[in-house]
Parts: structure tokens; sequence; C-alpha cells
């Protein structure tokens, strides 16, 4: 999807945005606050990020700016006042396997003074970096934590967020300002989705006819996920982006819940 702006020879004055995970990259193109180019990239059974990176015409270009998070696993939150960097295998090892193939990695949350430790293959990284050596990297759910933080400051009280790719659900909530939980979820029908949403709202004693959820990623209205939800949640809306983003008129109309975490991650203050 381009906006009738974009120009490909101009992109060393751009910003990119992009989430590299196992099935792809998808991508986010802006020019201060204007949108310009939403894309993905799948990456087929004998295709590397490598050779993808070198050869797409978009991705291969230089660019002013270059944001990248990475979806891998795992990943856990630690307290500022506990973190130690050099125990970073350590956190991960309490809760997950971690591959003698991955390297730790942490980010640091400040809305809630919290780092986001998380294990990524080595080989990944090293391509991501060869072909962004300036790039900014983060996991992706620092990008979407740091994007629900921001809408909630403006929809409180109390929210539950939930973002959808491949299988997986990240949720969270969060209430008075504070992130209570953040936890990942893989699920292979619409009944262990719904399971997990239901156990939030049982294990802090919410209300699902007065506390909302916010959807984003890949799910829609007449999708069964969304449908069996509705069921049991009057409040269910997709989560907003940031409003500073600028779209022409010539921007072809998506739902911009869909790529909420590669905005997020935009509008991170690095």
């Amino acid at each position: 999807m381009k906006s009738g702006k974009f120009n490909i020879a101009d992109t060393k004055d751009y910003r990119l945005s992009l989430s590299l995970g196992v099935n792809g990259i998808s991508y986010l193109i802006t020019h201060g606050s204007q949108v310009l180019n939403i894309g993905s990239v799948a990456l087929g059974e004998k295709a590397d990020f490598s050779s993808l990176l070198k050869k797409d015409k978009v991705l291969s270009r230089d660019f002013k700016e270059v944001r990248v998070m990475m979806e891998c696993h795992p990943s856990t939150i630690v307290p500022d006042r506990l973190f130690r960097a050099e125990d970073k295998v350590t956190y991960l090892s309490t809760t997950a396997s971690v591959s003698p193939k991955s390297k730790t990695h942490s980010d640091f949350l400040p809305f809630n003074k919290s780092h986001n430790v998380y294990a990524c293959p080595k080989d990944l990284m090293a391509v991501s970096k060869t072909a962004f050596p300036y790039g900014k990297f983060m996991h992706y759910s620092t990008a979407l934590m740091l994007g629900w933080h921001y809408h909630h400051q403006t929809n409180g009280p109390t929210g539950i967020y939930i973002h959808i790719r491949n299988e997986q659900m990240d949720i969270s909530l969060f209430n008075k300002g504070e992130m209570t939980i953040f936890n990942s979820f893989e699920y292979q029908t619409s009944g262990d989705f719904l399971y997990h949403v239901l156990l939030l709202y049982n294990r802090f004693s919410l209300d699902p006819k007065e506390t909302p959820v916010f959807l984003s990623g890949e799910i829609n209205i007449q999708g069964e996920l969304y449908q069996r939800v509705y069921r049991y949640v009057n409040h269910i809306s997709f989560t907003p982006i940031i409003k500073i983003w600028q779209f022409d008129d010539k921007f072809p109309a998506f739902g911009k819940h869909r790529f909420f975490d590669l905005f997020a991650l935009a509008s991170c203050e690095l």
C-alpha cells in the first residue's frame, strides 16, 4: 500500500520501521508524520532473510533511520530494581529454555521501570545488523507495550489489550496507568483464544460487562475470534494507532489496527 507521495529515490529522507519474524518481514515507511508505504514480504521455504533483504527493491535501499523489532521467544519482564545485565540468561531460564543458538538482549520500559528480557537467534540478529548496521533494535513486545501504554493514558482506567498474529496472542492488562500483566500464548481454536481472555477477567476479578478489550493484528469483525469474544465482552474495539500519523487521499483504505505494532514501533521515543 503506497501513498502518492512515495518516491523510492528519496528513501534516504525516510524512516523505515520493520518487523522480522519467522514468516517474513512487514514494514512501514514514513517521512515525518506522513505515512508513505506499508508492505510485507513473505519468507519462502528455501529463502532466507539475508537474500530477502538484499534483493527486495525497497528494503535494500538506504534510509535516514531504521527501526527493527524482532519477533522471537522467549521473553520475560524484570523490575529495574532487580535487573542485572549479566543475569539475563538466568531470568529467562526460570520460565523457559534458552537455546544455545540464541543470545539474550533487553529493552528498558520507562513507563513501569522494568526491563523486557528476550532471547533471539544469533544468526537472525547477525543478518539484521549486517543489513541495518545503524538500526535501532527492540523486541516486538516492547513496541506493543509502549503503544498500549500510550493508548491507555487517554482511555483508562482499565483495559485489556490483545495483539494477534500467526496463531499467537499477546495479552496485557492496564489499570490506572500501570501494566498489571503481560503474557503470550499460542492458540489453535477460537475456544483456546477465548479461554485466555476470560481467564484474565477471572484472575483479576474484572467484569466483562465493564472492562473493555482492545484488539489489534490479524483479526477482523467478521472473523471467528472477534465474534467469539463479542458474545462475552460488552465493550470490544480495535486499538487505534496514534493520531499523529497522516495519510494522503491516494492512500488505500485499510484496517490500521492490523499494523498497530509497526505504528507503535515508529512512534517510540528511542
